[in-house]
């Protein structure tokens, strides 16, 4: 994390971190600085859908910067993307991430991922709305991705 911050990445400053292992097992925690009135974007999708345009055109550009550093998070999905009162988007949860990630298929995986739990988590009118808009985020990302 401390590495993606540095680069400029959409990701909150680490602050500490602590890992423990125990036989085959582990347990790892991090702390990172507060993102100021953040909101998980599955909450922002379900409640209302008002700036959904917008909120995914971040949600795009911030994956897009992340897979141009070839990162890849193991589990993309509508809790772990935080739309901040300014509308960017930040990614968190990176336990399992990858660097160094160059196959263009692995990556698209976190988008098809994001897309399956936004389906189990939005209502079926929301969901609706998401999907009529995904062609939209798709290109919005790979327009993001060239320019990044």
């Amino acid at each position: 994390m401390r590495r993606l911050h540095a680069l400029g990445l959409p990701v909150p400053m680490p602050v500490a971190a602590r890992y423990q292992r125990s036989g085959l097992a582990y347990t790892a925690d991090l702390l990172t600085c507060l993102i100021p009135d953040a909101t998980p974007l599955a909450v922002l999708l379900a409640d209302d859908g008002s700036g959904q345009d917008n909120t995914l055109e971040s949600v795009a550009r911030s994956i897009a910067a992340m897979h141009a550093r070839q990162v890849w998070h193991a589990d993309l999905n509508a809790h772990n993307i935080l739309v901040d009162r300014e509308g960017r988007a930040w990614l968190i949860d990176f336990d399992r991430a990858r660097e160094h990630v160059e196959s263009p298929v692995q990556l698209a995986g976190n988008l098809h991922r994001l897309l399956r739990s936004l389906r189990k988590l939005l209502p079926p009118q929301r969901l609706a709305d998401v999907e009529a808009v995904w062609p939209r985020f798709i290109d919005s990302y790979r327009r993001a991705l060239a320019t990044t």
